[in-house]
């Protein structure tokens, strides 16, 4: 028989293929409840109305948000619209146009509950038409750099110290 330096070594019983792995769910993940949830009435309300997705913090208030400010004129995310106030802090609502390729706007479905079995179904028939995006936005209070900087001390120079290294990279 061969003598091996370990006690461990790999056979052909020990591969991979031979363990169960388990189905894990991401961290932040929350089971929906089926019968929390009423059914979706899909052809009577979805036909002539558009489907927004509003991406918004966690912990923002969506019920205290009256209405969308939307910005025709706005070029880049500082140049967007006001923001607004929702209990205290500041949110700015800018609207992707960068997912105007139709590429892109597949990778979300709509999930309706059905009035069978209480399952969700994607909803193939509609597609979301605007994305809007919420974000906190903080004021930077101003700083008075000549109060706020301190002035450089020099260190005290000795005398009669010879140099034995030139440092290049000054």
């Amino acid at each position: 028989m061969v003598s091996y330096k370990s006690s461990e070594y790999v056979q052909d019983s020990d591969s991979d293929s031979d363990t169960d792995n388990q189905f894990e769910p991401p961290k932040n993940f929350h089971k929906v409840s089926n019968s929390a949830s009423t059914p979706f009435p899909i052809a009577s309300t979805v036909s002539n109305k558009e489907i927004w997705l509003i991406k918004a913090p966690k912990g923002f208030p969506i019920n205290d948000l009256k209405s969308l400010p939307v910005s025709f004129t706005s070029t880049s995310i500082n140049n967007g619209p006001a923001p607004v106030k929702v209990k205290g802090q500041s949110f700015q609502i800018n609207e992707e146009l960068l997912v105007e390729d139709a590429t892109e706007n597949r990778k979300y479905s709509i999930l309706v509950n059905t009035k069978k079995n209480s399952s969700f179904i994607p909803l193939e028939s509609q597609n979301i038409a605007r994305f809007y995006n919420v974000r906190e936005t903080v004021k930077i209070p101003k700083i008075d750099l000549e109060k706020v900087v301190i002035p450089r001390v020099d260190v005290e120079k000795v005398e009669d110290l010879r140099m034995r290294h030139f440092p290049t990279g000054y």
